[in-house]
């Protein structure tokens, strides 16, 4: 008999003679489809070749054979419609990282000159964040395509909508929430008091360069209480937020409970933005690879229980990764399972990683033992595009 790759295997295949996993135990016979559940079993066994003396004779679509309890079927159905509002609802975010960008610029470029301004608008930029955020926290989804060109501006947006997703799984307040994202939005102002050349320099600082740049923490403290004249307990996130639990940080060195909660909040939003941006000096890392050392640095540098609240948020491969599954179909995570960090929802879209599933489909993998992730994948590298594959499955949801 031939032998067949496992790894080449789809549901759906037809082969005219049956397929064997070894002479004496039958996988599928004559003219039956191979289901999804057969191939993710062989997977679960470490079986690496099936047998046949048949040929392919066609690929038909099969839907999934498992069981579906109703506590899936609602989560399946609550996760569809999520994706269709949170197409509907791209444009919002537009509008917070365009016209919000340019808000938090005049602010920021009238504070840095000693210049009085309003910071009103900030604060209603804070809100609106919160409110979009809360509507539909699928929209995250999209941050990254925000990030691929980033600057001061829409890196401080990113910070307030991930601190939004932290925040609210804090069971932080309203109120609360806004006086939190209004301080971490302009928490980078003494930024435009450093030298553009370092800040866009594409070699690594040397240890003056540094210094120098971490000064912007005191200069921003300084001109949002000096000129901005805001509360010192809002001024004190742009003071605090590369502090570290431990006290490793700086400025001033100090750890744990010394740090605001919004500071605590602040330095974890941040790190991983800054991680998942691309630098002059080095290329975006993958979310997935932004958490994993947010967890290792976590030791240290992080409120334990922020860190975990974010991680559980998100996912250990938040909302908008692209991942390979171990049946080798390829999918965007669209949901966070709280409490199973490592087994999200995802959106299956390729049964490899290039051939597209006539219709994408919905993987619950906190209700698929059998299935799990095996690796994250940059999207550009197998030419996906993460916003197009969401306005396909929103119409055929």
């Amino acid at each position: 008999m031939k032998g067949i790759w496992v790894r080449g295997l789809r549901p759906g295949m037809v082969f005219s003679k049956p397929v064997y996993i070894d002479k004496n135990n039958l996988l599928v016979k004559a003219y039956e489809p191979i289901t999804e559940a057969d191939i993710n079993r062989l997977v679960k066994w470490g079986i690496r070749e099936v047998y046949c003396d048949g040929e392919l004779v066609t690929q038909v679509q099969i839907e999934p054979t498992q069981q579906v309890s109703p506590e899936e079927e609602i989560l399946v159905e609550n996760v569809k419609k999520g994706i269709k509002q949170t197409v509907k609802q791209r444009s919002s975010l537009d509008q917070l990282f365009g016209n919000g960008g340019k808000t938090l610029q005049s602010v920021y470029e009238y504070l840095a000159k000693d210049t009085v301004t309003q910071i009103s608008p900030v604060r209603d930029l804070a809100e609106k964040i919160i409110t979009t955020i809360d509507s539909q926290i699928g929209l995250v989804i999209y941050v990254l395509e925000y990030l691929k060109e980033p600057n001061l501006y829409r890196h401080a947006i990113a910070n307030g909508i991930l601190a939004t997703i932290l925040g609210r799984g804090l069971n932080f307040s309203i109120p609360k929430m806004i006086e939190i994202i209004f301080s971490i939005l302009l928490m980078d102002v003494g930024m435009l008091k450093i030298s553009a050349y370092q800040n866009k320099k594409e070699d690594s600082l040397t240890a003056q360069e540094k210094y120098e740049v971490q000064k912007h923490t005191l200069l921003g403290y300084q001109i949002l209480t000096g000129v901005a004249k805001i509360k010192a307990n809002l001024a004190e996130v742009a003071l605090q937020h590369h502090e570290h639990y431990d006290g490793s940080g700086y400025p001033r060195k100090i750890k744990g409970k010394d740090m605001s909660e919004a500071s605590r909040l602040a330095s974890i939003v941040d790190s991983y933005t800054a991680m998942i941006e691309h630098k002059p000096y080095r290329k975006a890392k993958l979310p997935y690879e932004a958490i994993r050392e947010l967890l290792t640095l976590g030791l240290y540098r992080y409120d334990p229980v922020y860190l975990k609240t974010f991680v559980d948020r998100l996912s250990m491969y938040p909302l908008g990764s692209v991942v390979e599954l171990s049946n080798r179909s390829v999918g965007i995570v669209v949901a966070s399972s709280p409490g199973k960090p490592i087994r999200p929802v995802v959106l299956a879209v390729r049964s490899d990683l290039e051939t597209p599933f006539p219709k994408a489909r919905i993987e619950p993998l906190a209700f698929r033992p059998e299935l799990f992730i095996t690796r994250a994948l940059e999207p550009s590298v197998i030419r996906l595009s993460v916003a197009e594959e969401l306005e396909k499955a929103a119409q055929q949801f």
